[in-house]
């Protein structure tokens, strides 16, 4: 049955070298055009992982700026940038980052624009975005300075409404649930802090404080209080009555300020705590004990969590 069938899709002489010859060419013909197909598929693939690649770098550095403080964020033109300039972020060197900050003083805004650019089919690429960064409003205290210490910060969410329980969660310092100075809540971070895939702390080396620039001011009615300074200059940060602040000089409430503040913004403690979650200071720089001693003296920070390693 085979050979019948076989025999009916050839002459009765057989096969001939013109029907060799046009096998061979169709299949020539076949290989060529899936290659041509494989080739420009795997060229197609290559250049959306390319693009992926980069409109995710272009991602990860608008987030870093978005995590930084207004007034750290230098304002430059366009300017080819390292990733070393950016924790965590890292790309290779097929990819050319360039990032440029422009200032709106008026508004009190900033965009910040990044372009990154690779080489494909000796042509470049370029993939673009921007976002804008609004100046945040005076605050109450000075915030965080994380720039010249390793730590992590950390914040304690209950986990129901009973406020029974909860964990302490690792935090950004851009975190407006960070901290409360107000509502006598410290910005605590940690240093050798352990946390699991859902950002839970496990476990930590020693336990830090913020403590903004502040000076142990006098009222009308001779009542001692803490006047915050703004940043590191002679203003000092007042309250109004519609909840805002601003700024005023530093002699209007005969506030200078300590040794251990000059030419900061703050100050990181390391504390201890004892089982009435008083802290005490593990320092032994003598200024910067008197700072302390008067801030936990004049500064309800009852509404604070701190984390324990029991």
């Amino acid at each position: 049955m085979i050979k019948e069938i076989f025999g009916k899709v050839r002459s009765e002489y057989g096969f001939t070298g013109q029907d060799l010859i046009i096998a061979m060419f169709i299949l020539v013909l076949f290989l060529g055009l899936m290659t041509g197909v494989y080739v420009n598929l795997s060229n197609t693939s290559y250049e959306i992982k390319l693009t992926a690649d980069a409109t995710e770098i272009g991602t990860n550095i608008l987030e870093f700026y978005d995590s930084e403080y207004y007034d750290e964020i230098n304002t430059s033109s366009k300017t080819e940038v390292l990733a070393s300039n950016y924790s965590g972020i890292s790309w290779n060197d097929k990819y050319d980052v360039y990032v440029s900050v422009t200032e709106n003083q008026e508004k009190n805004k900033k965009e910040i624009s990044v372009s990154v650019e690779f080489e494909f089919k000796d042509e470049t690429h370029r993939i673009e975005n921007s976002m804008i960064k609004e100046k945040e409003p005076i605050r109450p205290t000075n915030s965080p300075d994380m720039s010249n210490i390793s730590v992590t910060p950390i914040k304690f969410v209950y986990d129901d409404a009973s406020e029974l329980y909860g964990h302490f969660f690792k935090t950004q310092k851009t975190d407006n649930e960070w901290y409360n100075y107000e509502n006598k809540k410290l910005a605590v971070a940690v240093s050798g802090g352990e946390f699991d895939n859902n950002g839970i702390m496990t476990g930590f080396d020693d336990i830090y404080v913020w403590i903004p620039a502040f000076y142990v001011a006098t009222d009308t009615n001779s009542n001692n209080y803490l006047a915050f300074f703004y940043k590191d200059t002679d203003k000092i940060i007042k309250k109004n009555g519609d909840n805002s602040y601003e700024l005023i000089d530093s002699n209007t409430v005969s506030a200078s300020r300590y040794s251990s503040f000059i030419g900061k913004n703050g100050v990181w403690v390391n504390v201890n705590l004892n089982n009435n979650n008083v802290m005490s200071i593990t320092e032994n720089d003598t200024s910067l004990n008197q700072v302390f001693s008067n801030f936990i003296t004049y500064f309800d920070y009852s509404n604070t969590v701190f984390p324990t390693n029991d």
